[in-house]
């Protein structure tokens, strides 16, 4: 087991890939929503991901949310793999 009684050197980085399927109404409206996310806490009014606690979460995705729609998140997984050959 280490021992941190002296500091931390320094950090080894995780990542995480989540999906989250947001509910569609049979007219097609979308349930973007803290609230509809599988990992905000009822109970805590919290994100479990990040632990923030989201503005409006039965209406709106909170500002602090870290999940992208697929778009994006193909744009950020290209600019992460870029930035990692350059080093």
């Amino acid at each position: 087991m280490p021992s941190f009684d002296s500091g931390v050197a320094h950090y080894i980085q995780g990542r995480a890939i989540v999906t989250v399927f947001f509910p569609v109404d049979e007219r097609g409206n979308a349930g973007l929503s803290c609230s509809h996310c599988y990992y905000f806490s009822e109970s805590s009014k919290r994100c479990l991901v990040n632990n923030e606690k989201p503005e409006y979460p039965g209406k709106y995705v909170g500002s602090a949310c870290p999940m992208l729609n697929d778009d994006e998140f193909i744009k950020e997984i290209k600019t992460i793999i870029e930035k990692e050959n350059k080093e």
